[in-house]
C-alpha cells in the first residue's frame, strides 16, 4: 500500500477507492476494511465484481482486466492495484 504523502494524494487516492467500492457493494464507507475479504466478508457477487471494476474503470479512466479482478480478494489488494496504476512514472536520468 503507498504511504501517505504531504500533499495527501495517497489518502485521497485511497478514499476514492474506499467510495467506488462501497459504492459497488452497497455498503457504508466505514464498513470497507483493507483486510476485509470481497466475497467471504462482503457476499461479493459475480455482477458486484462487474459494477466495482466498472465504477473503478470509470472514476480513474483506467482499462481494468479480467485477470485483474480476479486477483482481487481483500478490499487492500483493489486499493494497492488502483494505487499502483496512478503512481507517477518515475523518471530516470
Amino acid at each position: 500500500m503507498a504511504t501517505s504523502q504531504a500533499d495527501g494524494y495517497a489518502d485521497d487516492l485511497r478514499d476514492r477507492v474506499v467510495a467506488e467500492i462501497a459504492a459497488a457493494l452497497d455498503l457504508d464507507l466505514a464498513e470497507v476494511l483493507p483486510g476485509c475479504r470481497l466475497h467471504d466478508d462482503y457476499g461479493c457477487t459475480v455482477q458486484d465484481f462487474v459494477d466495482l471494476r466498472a465504477g473503478l474503470a470509470l472514476a480513474f479512466s483506467i482499462v481494468i482486466p479480467w485477470q485483474v479482478v480476479d486477483t482481487w480478494k481483500q478490499v487492500a489488494d483493489v486499493t494497492a492495484y488502483i494505487e499502483g496504476r496512478m503512481a507517477p512514472e518515475r523518471i530516470t536520468g
